[in-house]
């Protein structure tokens, strides 16, 4: 059962991105936005700024994805930075 609800939220989450309806959500968000990112991803930094009242975003240099899990004391540091 694990398996299919995990599946069945993947396909939700990923129908909700390819028709635009996710970053409809962030257009309703009116406080501001702060994401700690690795700069092995890619990410969309000017459509994120275009659907929120302000966005900043933190990259930590070669840094993947769970970088809070491989790189924690860089994490750490970003967070305190963007609070």
């Amino acid at each position: 059962m694990g398996r299919a609800v995990a599946l069945s939220a993947v396909k939700e989450m990923m129908t909700r991105y390819v028709t635009g309806e996710a970053a409809k959500i962030f257009d309703r968000i009116r406080t501001p936005g702060v994401t700690v990112n690795g700069d092995l991803w890619p990410v969309n930094y000017e459509g994120n700024r275009r659907h929120m009242l302000a966005y900043q975003a933190i990259a930590l240099k070669k840094a993947g994805h769970f970088l809070m899990l491989t790189r924690p004391d860089n994490f750490n540091q970003a967070l305190e930075k963007a609070s």
